[in-house]
């Protein structure tokens, strides 16, 4: 994956997350004094993006979606307003209802990785990465985002400091983050 779509997949991320932290953050988050981190956050990290840049993401579709006849997140009242605030087309691969784990399997196999994939990296379900996402960390399917986070998501970083027990869950014993915690988790 060039760099820029690397920048670009860590942005959408942190633009999902920031959209999703925005509960969690305090009014002052933002932070006005010299030597804060959203000083040293670029001005081009504003939303949407004017990109001509497609991601390519691999994700499983929620059992219900298919029920009322949507196939893919494109269609989805999400889909659609995630590409109007982030600027960023996405397209989604959904692997077959039942067939998760083998289909992933083969992706990993194939080593024709997409710029994002949302999976059970840690072990806590019946789909997860042999080894646990510090192996696919050193296996570079997936990438260390604690410079991502230092960057570009100053609330979520916050949020993990104050917050021991989530920090630990979305980082592994030596301290890497793999994954961006979903909203449902965090607490106002």
């Amino acid at each position: 994956m060039s760099n820029k779509k690397k920048v670009m997949s860590g942005a959408l991320v942190v633009a999902l997350s920031g959209s999703m932290l925005a509960a969690c953050a305090d009014k002052n988050a933002a932070g006005t004094g010299s030597g804060s981190a959203s000083d040293k956050t670029p001005a081009a990290a504003s939303y949407p993006i004017q990109t001509k840049e497609t991601l390519n993401g691999w994700v499983k579709l929620n059992g219900n979606l298919p029920q009322v006849n949507i196939q893919n997140l494109n269609d989805t009242a999400f889909g659609k307003e995630l590409e109007k605030r982030t600027g960023v087309k996405v397209n989604y691969t959904h692997p077959a209802q039942g067939q998760e784990k083998e289909k992933f399997n083969l992706l990993i196999a194939s080593n024709d990785l997409p710029d994002f994939i949302e999976y059970d990296w840690s072990g806590n379900g019946t789909s997860t990465y042999p080894g646990g996402p510090q192996k696919a960390i050193d296996d570079k399917v997936i990438l260390p985002l604690n410079d991502l986070i230092d960057k570009y998501a100053p609330n979520l970083k916050k949020t993990l400091q104050e917050d021991k027990e989530l920090d630990k869950m979305v980082k592994t014993d030596s301290g890497q983050y793999y994954v961006f915690p979903w909203s449902g988790i965090l607490r106002p």
